[in-house]
């Protein structure tokens, strides 16, 4: 298997393993989506929210692709044929679907995201430091590629700290690695998008960009060569660059958000190793095996390959 070619992303791990410990999948769709990407992914409602929203703060999200809107509210049959008529005689239709409640949360977030922005004063230009892609090759095998997709890299942010010689909290600047999350309810303690309860998050993005920019190689990544200024550099070699989530809710009447820090250390970075591991084992048995499928309502049910005869036993029975 090429790891070059196909490059290990943390979006890669998760889809095998979930906190180091592997899930149920199916290998024939984990290849088409995830490896060689010949088939689109099954984008659900909620994946769909969050593009919108990186769209509507970055600029766009990973992989360039942007969404502009959400589906709205449907036409009553009166409506359609009131605007099937107007399209007809080339004019201007009467009717507007109306965005959903969801929709409009969202847009409220992103005005949020812009101002908090300016308070914490964090540096967002789009197609400047937004969607920064860093291919670094694994320090244990540099035949296996590692790619990382970072929102927001580099920028700073306001922080409170201690001072421990005055005993009082001052403002100080950190140089950061920022990651945008939408999620329905920030104080959810369940799932994997526990945001209510921080420690049980599978942390295996954060770890991997922490890694990445620890070990950038500018003959690999030459684009960074000038995003990287002398506070950045020092800020990594001094073991002080963060990565923070920005968490907002959206399924909530009242707007919230929050931080959640994923820190970095020896022991971390050795589940990082190991989850890389068993992600490259992973996918060499299965290439071995030829990427057999796994038929299973759950898989089959948001799956795209459409001419699985797997899918079809699965679908009829």
């Amino acid at each position: 298997m090429d790891f070059h070619k196909y490059p290990i992303t943390q979006s890669l791990i998760k889809k095998f393993l979930h906190k180091g410990n592997e899930r149920e999948f199916c290998p024939k769709q984990i290849y088409h989506t995830e490896w060689i990407r010949d088939i689109p992914q099954f984008i659900s409602d909620d994946m769909m929210a969050g593009l919108f929203f990186e769209t509507l703060c970055l600029g766009g999200s990973a992989k360039g692709r942007i969404f502009n809107d959400l589906p709205r509210k449907k036409l009553t049959q009166l409506q359609e044929a009131q605007n099937a008529k107007a399209e007809r005689e080339s004019k201007k239709l009467p009717n507007v679907a109306k965005k959903k409640m969801g929709q409009i949360r969202i847009e409220q977030q992103a005005m949020i995201f812009k101002q908090l922005c300016v308070k914490y004063r964090v540096t967002v230009e789009p197609n400047v430091n937004t969607q920064v892609v860093i291919r670094v090759p694994w320090i244990e095998n540099p035949e296996i590629m590692l790619e990382m997709g970072l929102d927001v890299f580099p920028t700073g942010i306001v922080g409170s700290k201690k001072d421990l010689r005055t005993k009082q909290i001052v403002d100080r600047y950190y140089n950061i690695i920022l990651d945008l999350k939408l999620t329905g309810d920030i104080h959810n303690t369940y799932g994997e998008y526990c945001y209510g309860d921080p420690e049980n998050l599978d942390k295996t993005q954060g770890w991997m960009y922490h890694y990445g920019i620890r070990n950038i190689d500018y003959s690999v990544n030459p684009h960074l060569e000038l995003m990287i200024t002398p506070s950045v550099h020092n800020s990594i070699v001094n073991n002080e660059i963060r990565f923070l989530m920005w968490v907002f809710n959206y399924k909530k009447e009242d707007p919230e958000n929050k931080f959640v820090e994923v820190t970095w250390n020896e022991m971390k970075k050795n589940e990082l190793f190991e989850s890389i591991r068993k992600t490259v084992a992973i996918i060499e048995m299965n290439e071995h095996d030829g990427w057999p499928t796994k038929p299973e309502y759950s898989f089959c049910s948001k799956c795209l390959i459409t001419d699985c005869p797997d899918r079809t036993v699965v679908e009829t029975t």
